[in-house]
């Protein structure tokens, strides 16, 4: 992968010792008995009384000794081995939002359980993809039960690995309940794993009891994680991006701390979706070029440390409310930026609107820019026969190209062919009813829905996995019968 740098070593080594210094000088809450507990008798300095850790260079260093620098993800149905932490980016569609950009590209309304098996079928069938985050929360159920929802529908029609999150330790613990229909033992469960956790801290420095449950259930279960941690610079961080990036680094490496305590070796990715305030209104502001330096940075912290590193939600993101040119552009710019920086593991494509909604047809527009990047990051084949002297000199000066046979064989290998974007001539594109990138996207995103079929689970495993739906609502006081008219037939 070709990579730029955007923090120099002694940078990157500064930031480090910054963040260690947070750990044993100011400490980081963790509002969680257990996890005190544990941090105690590793050799912590904790104070039970303040829920304050203040956690020492050894054993910081000791964890990172153990942390993995890659790792496996699979398909549901085991079939596909996804590595975390080789050279190539992996691609994952948006994260958890609340609402949904009709197809109108004007309309902002709430998601139903049809919005999510639309996304599910269009990222299982987008080639670049490689896993999912849960997607949208859908409104046409109980808020109660969204969370398991999502996952349960997530199991039942997308083959890709995805995130086993919810709303709280509850659903994650249900949800993984949910993924023992898909695994048929213990052993695959942990060897080829279909969902990762995503632990988040809450800037500044501190995990709630629901956070931190969700790093105790990773590494008990022997889950992967990917840590992320969202500092709001001027609000939740230091407002110079430096700062930001170093209490970040703190964060992270907290969680790390106390996961490979528990078990060393497990599988994790550092990654982070830094922001900061626009203080005009005080809005979260993701797409600006600042934020994506500090998540650039963060990428590099990750590799730094020598891990997979990841995002957020942030990769392609926009702030945009539509599909124009600022989202066209703050997609581009962040894709390019973190896929050089040398990003692992992403997701954010289809995000927008201050990560409260998502779009179909910017998924597919983002695919299609990710597509451009992941070419420009192979470079240029240099080779006797792509340097073409022999052919050079048999057309020679004035001679015509378009005719020599190597014309034909390698136009297909040395170009990409847009699925969307448009670069045809003008007269063509009137004469193919002049349409923009909206419209383009919006059909594309029809023809998937319209041609390809579901991605169903096996009769069994469909099976299994209701029983187990059925369990789950029982015990939250709902019944499956009165939602499954919400499914296909």
């Amino acid at each position: 992968m070709n990579t730029y740098k955007s923090l120099s070593s002694g940078q990157m080594e500064e930031i480090y010792m910054t963040a260690l210094k947070i750990l044993t000088d100011v400490g980081i809450k963790f509002h969680h008995k257990e996890a005190l507990e544990i941090f105690k008798k590793a050799g912590a300095n904790v104070s039970i009384k303040d829920e304050l850790v203040k956690i020492p260079q050894d054993l910081v260093e000791q964890a990172l000794k153990t942390v993995p620098s890659q790792f496996s993800m699979y398909n549901r149905e085991m079939t596909k081995e996804y590595i975390w932490g080789d050279s190539e980016v992996k691609l994952g569609s948006g994260g958890s939002v609340i609402s949904i950009l009709d197809s109108d590209g004007k309309t902002i309304r709430k998601p139903t359980t049809r919005d999510l098996i639309h996304m599910y079928t269009l990222t299982d069938n987008l080639s670049e993809i490689s896993w999912t985050a849960p997607g949208s929360f859908v409104t046409d159920v109980p808020e109660e039960i969204s969370a398991v929802w999502r996952f349960y529908i997530r199991l039942k029609y997308g083959s890709k690995p995805s995130c086993a999150d919810g709303l709280n330790i509850v659903d994650l613990v249900d949800n993984c309940e949910l993924l023992s229909a898909i695994r048929d033992n213990e052993d695959d469960f942990v060897k080829k794993p279909f969902a990762i956790v995503q632990p988040c801290p809450m800037s500044p420095i501190s995990w709630t009891h629901d956070s931190t449950g969700y790093l105790l259930e990773s590494a008990k279960r022997k889950m992967p994680a990917l840590m992320i941690s969202m500092p709001f610079a001027g609000v939740s961080s230091p407002i110079t991006m430096a700062g930001a990036v170093a209490q970040q680094t703190a964060e992270l490496l907290s969680g790390l701390t106390l996961m490979q305590v528990i078990h060393p070796g497990l599988p994790v990715v550092y990654g982070g979706a830094c922001a900061h305030a626009d203080m005009r209104d005080v809005s979260n502001v993701l797409g600006s070029i600042e934020a994506q330096m500090m998540n650039a940075a963060t990428m590099q912290m990750g590799h730094y440390f020598n891990m997979p590193s990841g995002t957020g939600a942030i990769f392609g993101y926009s702030d945009t409310k539509r599909n124009d040119y600022q989202g066209g552009a703050e997609s581009a710019m962040g894709q390019l930026i973190l896929s050089l920086n040398g990003a692992n593991v992403v997701y954010g494509i289809g995000v927008l609107a201050g990560m409260d909604a998502n779009s179909l047809e910017k998924i597919v527009l983002d695919h299609e820019i990710f597509r451009s990047i992941k070419k420009f990051l192979k470079g240029i084949e240099i080779s006797e026969e792509t340097l073409a002297f022999d052919v050079i000199r048999q057309v020679g000066p004035e001679g015509d190209f378009l005719s020599h046979p190597t014309t034909f064989k390698w136009f297909k290998k040395e170009y990409m062919f847009a699925d969307i974007l448009d670069r045809k001539s003008k007269s063509t594109w009137e004469n193919e009813g002049a349409k923009g990138c909206q419209e383009k996207a919006g059909e594309y995103v029809q023809d998937i829905l319209q041609n390809a079929s579901l991605n169903r689970l096996s009769p069994q495993k469909d099976k299994d996995l209701d029983k187990i739906m059925t369990s789950i609502l029982k015990k939250r006081g709902f019944k499956l019968d009165d939602y499954l008219s919400l499914l296909p037939e």
